[in-house]
C-alpha cells in the first residue's frame, strides 16, 4: 500500500468521493513521537500492509500546523496527531476512528472490523 497525501478538506472530500474502498485517514507530523512509532512499528509490518490493501490510505501531514492543517484538524475535532479516521461509503465512522498509537496486532484486528 502507499499513502496518498491530502492537504485540505477539499482534497479529502475529493479522494473519499472517488474511492470505492473504505478510506483510512492518518494524521501525521514529523515532530509526533507516536506517529513515528506507528510508522516504524505498525505500518511497516506485513500483516498490516496486507490488510490495508483493501483501503484507500490517506495521510494528512500536519507538521507545519499552518491554517490549512488547523482547518482540517478542526473539522474532525482533532487536537493533534496521531489520529486515524475511517470513512465508509463516504461517511466518517466515528466508532472505528481512534487517537494515539496501536501496535500491529491491535491495528490488524481493528482494520478487520471496518467494513
Amino acid at each position: 500500500f502507499t499513502f496518498t497525501k491530502v492537504k485540505s478538506y477539499d482534497d479529502l472530500q475529493k479522494a473519499i468521493k472517488e474511492s470505492d474502498k473504505p478510506v483510512l485517514l492518518d494524521f501525521y507530523a514529523d515532530w509526533c513521537v507516536e506517529c513515528i512509532k506507528m510508522e516504524s512499528a505498525t505500518y511497516s509490518k506485513e500483516p498490516v500492509q496486507k490488510e490495508l490493501e483493501r483501503f484507500l490510505v490517506l495521510k494528512a501531514d500536519v507538521t507545519k500546523q499552518d491554517e490549512t492543517d488547523k482547518e482540517l484538524m478542526k473539522k474532525f475535532n482533532i487536537i493533534g496527531p496521531p489520529a486515524t479516521l475511517f470513512f465508509v461509503n463516504g461517511q466518517l465512522v466515528k466508532s472505528s476512528s481512534f487517537f494515539g498509537f496501536k501496535g500491529p496486532e491491535d491495528f490488524v484486528n481493528h482494520l478487520q472490523k471496518v467494513k
